[in-house]
């Protein structure tokens, strides 16, 4: 599901849809750590599941250009948002597997790799989606006015589904719902990056069982709990995965602050992130998408294709 939002500033967002006390234990890093970051995979997977990847920045730290490279495995897996710092992908092949999660640190290119053997089975696996990062709501001080995150997750199964027993496995306990296939919580107020991992036991209706696991990476991220346009007067805290479709576009530097930042409490100038009649009178397709910022790139792949190709263009 995602959202198609215009903005006055002739600007396009493109963007996924995306509490409780205690504390469970964070997941074991399978490999792959360095001192800015460590990466985090699912323990045990096996063909025909989703492959989960997770970069947590350590002590507060902060990044961006986030990207994740496969450097080897049997296939190619296709990630949705390669430039996330949580990653998911079907795997339908057996073997071992290896990435490289990369990141700009204070203008130096930090990377460290991770590696995963995803097992042989003959058996009906569970698929439990989607591995994604989620932003954290606003404190509790600010529950009169408060942007809140809703975040989900699904199991799917190779054969019918007959039951479904949920289990949060690491990271601040959360309040949670369940509706059978379906796991809703609030994210929680966090002040570092911080992972959930949950479990889903699936019961088919031949009475076979499989397991699956996810990650859910709290986002720490800043936002403006007095005046901001969006997690205040919209009470809805935007993903900070949101980025400029195209990186080379001109507006790149200024669209998001301009557009859907969680800091947001005025409008930028026109001199700043004109319309798009300001600068061309007969916009082009590239003029558009110059101005498109996304939270996954296939989404503006798919409305650019949309602009080329449907009769709209005429």
């Amino acid at each position: 599901m995602y959202k198609l939002t215009g903005l006055v500033t002739g600007s396009l967002l493109l963007a996924g849809c995306g509490g409780g006390g205690g504390s469970l234990q964070m997941p074991p890093p399978t490999s792959g750590s360095t001192d800015p970051f460590t990466l985090y995979a699912q323990q045990e997977i096996v063909e025909g599941q989703t492959l989960g990847l997770a970069a947590v920045f350590n002590r507060g730290l902060e990044g961006s250009d986030f990207s994740w490279q496969q450097l080897s495995g049997p296939v190619q897996l296709e990630f949705l948002a390669g430039n996330s710092k949580v990653v998911s992908a079907d795997v339908d092949v057996a073997g071992n597997y290896t990435f490289r999660f990369s990141s700009q640190i204070n203008g130096t290119l930090q990377s460290a790799d991770i590696s995963v053997n995803v097992q042989a089975s003959s058996s009906p696996a569970a698929q439990l989606r989607l591995d994604h990062t989620a932003v954290e709501q606003l404190p509790a001080s600010n529950a009169s006015r408060t942007g809140k995150q809703t975040v989900s997750l699904r199991v799917d199964g190779d054969l019918a589904i007959s039951n479904v027993s949920w289990q949060q496995v690491s990271g601040p306990a959360v309040t949670t719902t369940t509706n059978g296939q379906y796991l809703f919580f609030t994210a929680p107020s966090v002040s570092r990056d911080t992972l959930l991992e949950f479990k889903a036991t699936v019961t088919f209706s031949s009475g076979q069982t499989a397991t699956e696991q996810a990650f859910v990476l709290i986002d720490d991220t800043p936002i403006n709990s007095t005046d901001g346009y969006f997690p205040v007067y919209a009470e809805q805290v935007m993903s900070s995965d949101i980025h400029p479709y195209r990186a080379d576009s001109p507006y790149a530097d200024v669209l998001v602050d301009c557009v859907v930042s969680n800091t947001l409490n005025n409008t930028c100038r026109f001199s700043t992130l004109p319309l798009l009649a300001m600068d061309s009178e007969t916009p082009t397709v590239d003029d558009v998408m110059n101005r498109v910022v996304v939270s996954h790139d296939w989404m503006g792949q798919r409305f650019e294709e949309y602009l080329r190709n449907s009769a709209a263009k005429q």
